[in-house]
């Protein structure tokens, strides 16, 4: 199994989706995930650059795939982490999530969004978070 080091973290790209479909059905003991996440990028709710894939393998077999997609917070634009996905069992526990994760978090704090857009976790610590009910994109259904 890879040591966390061994995770490579780079953008999902359109030649990614198979892999990443296939990186969510292996995750979870059902495919609602690998639908969610085709729904998300059949609804619009996909940001390009905020989807990340992970390499752990010498070959480059992607096994991990973390995803921040469009939500609201009251009426503020903000960004959901959902969902994060490594391959299992093989994989799970080998930092590759992880490493999802926090690439994703270092894009989401370089990605130019409006000033009003934020993530529950704050990319501006000078500023509040807002209040309010928390929307998320359509295909989560809540």
């Amino acid at each position: 199994m890879g040591a966390v080091r061994a995770c490579s973290p780079s953008w999902a790209t359109a030649a990614d989706i198979p892999a990443i479909s296939e990186i969510n059905l292996a995750a979870f003991d059902t495919p609602l995930e690998a639908d969610l996440v085709d729904a998300l990028r059949a609804d619009g709710s996909w940001t390009d650059g905020l989807s990340v894939v992970v390499a752990a393998d010498p070959d480059g077999t992607l096994v991990g795939h973390a995803l921040l997609t469009r939500c609201h917070i009251g009426d503020t634009p903000a960004l959901c982490l959902a969902p994060v996905a490594v391959r299992r069992p093989e994989r799970q526990g080998s930092g590759a999530g992880s490493a999802a994760v926090r690439a994703a978090l270092n894009a989401a704090e370089e990605f130019d969004v409006p000033d009003e857009a934020l993530m529950v976790l704050s990319l501006d610590a000078s500023r509040p978070l807002p209040r309010g009910t928390v929307r998320y994109a359509a295909p989560f259904g809540i």
